[in-house]
């Protein structure tokens, strides 16, 4: 059995965290998906990067829970009632409009294959990650 909760809101709510979570630290994009096909549940055809920064922390602990490492992308909705994120799914490959976050300067797919190949994903992720754990604590 499966419960699920309808959230109210419109497609131009469905924001998204793109995660590249790797042995060392994370790296991490948001956006938002402003019109899809097919309607409710399709795929981004117009989509725009935002500051949704407080995404990534329960995206990445997310993954981490279900011991993943690699690429995805965490879904969200908007909750207009109070203004919350809910999360909708988490896709645990890369995602067609994975450009946009390349274009703001976060490489997510070339950092997946450094760390592939066994290199640093993202030089100084490492060091970011110590430092956001500090300030977490």
């Amino acid at each position: 059995m499966l419960l699920q909760e309808y959230v109210p809101g419109g497609g131009d709510e469905l924001h998204m965290a793109g995660v590249l979570v790797c042995v060392g630290g994370h790296l991490a994009f948001t956006g938002r998906k402003l019109k899809q096909h097919p309607p409710g549940l399709g795929i981004a055809r117009l989509a725009e990067t935002v500051d949704e920064s407080g995404l990534i922390p329960g995206s990445v602990a997310l993954l981490l829970e279900f011991g993943y490492e690699g690429v995805s992308q965490v879904g969200y909705t908007r909750d207009h009632r109070d203004g919350s994120h809910r999360l909708m799914e988490a896709n645990f490959r890369p995602w067609t409009w994975m450009g946009r976050a390349t274009a703001c300067g976060t490489n997510l797919p070339l950092a997946a294959h450094r760390w592939a190949v066994g290199e640093e994903a993202w030089p100084g992720i490492a060091a970011r990650a110590a430092a956001a754990g500090a300030r977490e604590r």
